[in-house]
């Protein structure tokens, strides 16, 4: 039974949406690649300077949604609780509604549930998404890329080879 978001990304259980944004190492990245047959957009909508949603906090709600914690949700990420708090306290704070409703630990554990507001911000973003990504795989459908994508080690020193000096 899969534990993590990135056991469900492996089995397939997880959309498009969600593949390859969760990690840094060249193993997320090539299977982040081989799973991409068209251009995917990665939308960040700005609301106002303070507050801003994108693919990394929509994911966080669906993790939370997904593990009913906030360390839960941290954990499937690969990414710090601090990080995951701070990031779910700018969503917190940058709308008159909580995404989120969390509840503080002890005897009964605590835990996070997402409110009917956070619920209606992952489903307009995705939906969104699924939008804009219609659109780039229109615009950009044609566009054929390397099977790599420039991600060799040969490559990235063909890319920062320095030019000779003009005499």
């Amino acid at each position: 039974m899969p534990r993590t978001l990135r056991d469900l990304l492996r089995d397939g259980n997880l959309p498009c949406a969600l593949r390859g944004s969760h990690g840094s190492d060249e193993t997320d990245t090539r299977l982040h690649c081989r799973m991409m047959d068209k251009p995917h957009a990665h939308i960040r909508i700005d609301y106002s300077a303070a507050c801003s949603l994108g693919p990394g906090k929509i994911s966080l709600l669906e993790a939370i949604d997904h593990t009913g914690s906030l360390s839960g949700a941290a954990r499937s990420l690969g990414m710090s609780y601090r990080r995951a708090w701070l990031l779910l306290q700018s969503v917190n704070a940058g709308f008159q509604e909580h995404a989120v409703e969390l509840a503080a630990g002890g005897k009964d554990g605590g835990g996070a549930q997402l409110t009917a507001f956070g619920r209606r911000l992952i489903a307009d973003y995705r939906q969104f998404e699924s939008t804009v990504d219609q659109l780039a795989k229109k615009a950009f459908g044609g566009v054929r890329v390397n099977s790599e994508s420039g991600s060799s080690a040969a490559t990235r020193r063909r890319l920062t080879r320095k030019l000779p000096d003009k005499a």
